[in-house]
């Protein structure tokens, strides 16, 4: 979804859910912080932001496993309107774990926006792709390649 059809949605009213993908140990200071920032970015446009954290605690149990987890959150829809879950994704480190590479990588093959964002340096870029560098490292074998 581009920029415009963002705008668009917000116009006829609606709003986009987008995920905001966080590292397992992120400080809840932190979170917060970097939550505050995109929501003071992003709120604006219609985006309804949420942390991966909360996501999680959401949906987990109900999936049953990691790999269901990953599908829901990056595939899933709405029983009721059909509409997807989330419709964009939000990074804010550059290395991470399977899951969030997993989650990351069906958003940009689904065609959802994928994006990276360096909150102290105001700077928000669109991902390409995920590397894997090391898929035994389970907790930030992956990283961004940025489409800059």
């Amino acid at each position: 979804m581009s920029y415009v059809e963002f705008k668009k949605n917000k116009e006829l009213g609606g709003y986009v859910n987008g995920f905001i993908a966080f590292g397992r140990n992120e400080p809840k200071e932190e979170r917060e912080r970097k939550m505050t920032a995109l929501n003071t970015k992003f709120g604006d446009l219609g985006w309804k932001l949420h942390d991966s954290g909360d996501v999680f605690r959401e949906f987990f149990v109900d999936a049953g496993s990691w790999d269901a987890f990953i599908e829901k959150v990056s595939l899933g829809t709405d029983y009721y309107t059909r509409n997807p879950l989330f419709d964009m994704v939000i990074c804010t480190d550059m290395m991470f774990g399977r899951a969030t590479s997993s989650i990351i990588s069906n958003f940009i093959s689904k065609n959802k926006l994928a994006i990276y964002a360096d909150i102290d340096a105001n700077e928000y870029v669109g991902i390409s792709e995920v590397l894997n560098h090391n898929e035994n490292d389970w907790n930030t074998g992956w990283s961004l390649r940025l489409a800059i």
